[in-house]
């Protein structure tokens, strides 16, 4: 068997006003390809140039024999859809190999989702970072939206270690928790692999709906308020508890009262994560505090860093039901 290779890297993250090499166009081109998605829907992330050590880009299978000779080329790693890749290539794109994940943290959570198929599953690490793998595509890795993070680390040092249904959940803390509480940490295992998947596809059919909600909730704090009362299809009633005083059956008027009352919120991040029962679409969000920091709620002891918002197909289109949170 050849030697192992090792890597030789020279100096030089590539200037940014420099034009991107030939290597980052074909790569761009064969994740666009492999992804079925737009090559304007990737983001380069970081370019490095290599000198590789060998022929095969120091990405050699066990079985593979690479000729042991320098080869300058690059390091490109993309951005799409909320998941990285990194590719070794040679200087001119020719020769692309994909890089497998490497987690750099302790392993937190092993999972067979419940949505996917058999042969794939999802790892999630202590820094927020997971790896999905399986059905003979190449792993994924992207990472936790930072609400998520929150609460896998609160559940990381409260629960101890245990083996449920399709999860292994390597936690330190001291309380053996309940059947219920395993449960819990099963579904929330489960939607970070449903925010992976269904952030995946391209052309969704989810995208209507996310693109609905995204005006209703940029709308508001823009205080556009004809165009959020567009997207609501939800019930006055709502608003009336909130504001029994306030008599107006207008529903613009509704929704600016409410934000005049409060500070509306800009949304931070949006993520499809399934269906209800009755087919009305599941998001969850993020928001942002004035300052740009993440927006936390806390009510009756509980604090909660992520909403779910319901849209409804109606006659009109796509349709939010739920009101946002609101900074008093």
């Amino acid at each position: 068997l050849p030697p192992t290779p090792t890597l030789s890297l020279t100096a030089s993250p590539i200037p940014t006003a420099t034009p991107p090499p030939p290597a980052f166009l074909s790569t761009r081109q064969a994740l666009s390809q492999f992804l079925g998605i737009e090559e304007a829907e990737i983001q380069l992330q970081s370019l490095e140039s290599v000198t590789w050590s060998d022929s095969c880009l120091a990405l050699a299978s066990p079985e593979e024999l690479c000729a042991q000779q320098l080869t300058p080329g690059y390091r490109i790693t993309l951005l799409a859809r909320s998941a990285t890749y990194t590719y070794h290539s040679d200087q001119t794109g020719e020769i692309l190999r994909l890089e497998e994940p490497k987690p750099s943290a302790p392993l937190l959570i092993s999972l067979q989702p419940t949505s996917a198929q058999a042969c794939q599953s999802l790892k999630i690490y202590a820094n927020g970072s997971y790896i999905v793998t399986g059905c003979a595509a190449p792993a994924v890795q992207g990472r936790l939206l930072e609400s998520q993070l929150e609460r896998l680390i609160q559940l990381a040092t409260t629960y101890a270690a245990f083996d449920h249904q399709s999860i292994q959940f390597f936690g330190a803390g001291a309380q053996t928790p309940m059947t219920y509480e395993k449960e819990n940490i099963l579904q929330f295992a489960n939607q970070q692999f449903d925010i992976y998947y269904y952030t995946s596809l391209p052309n969704s059919p989810h995208d209507p709906a996310l693109q609905a909600l995204t005006a209703y909730l940029q709308a508001l704090p823009s205080q556009d308020y004809s165009t959020a009362a567009q997207q609501y299809g939800g019930k006055l009633t709502k608003f009336q508890l909130q504001d029994p005083d306030f008599t107006s059956k207008d529903l613009p008027a509704w929704l600016q009262n409410a934000c005049d009352q409060n500070i509306c919120l800009q949304p931070r991040s949006l993520f499809h994560t399934g269906a209800d029962e009755q087919g009305n679409l599941l998001f969850l969000v993020e928001f942002n505090n004035p300052d740009g920091t993440l927006y936390h709620r806390t009510l009756e002891g509980e604090t909660s860093a992520s909403f779910t918002f319901t849209l409804q197909e109606q006659e009109t289109g796509w349709r939010v039901l739920e009101l946002p949170p609101y900074l008093p």
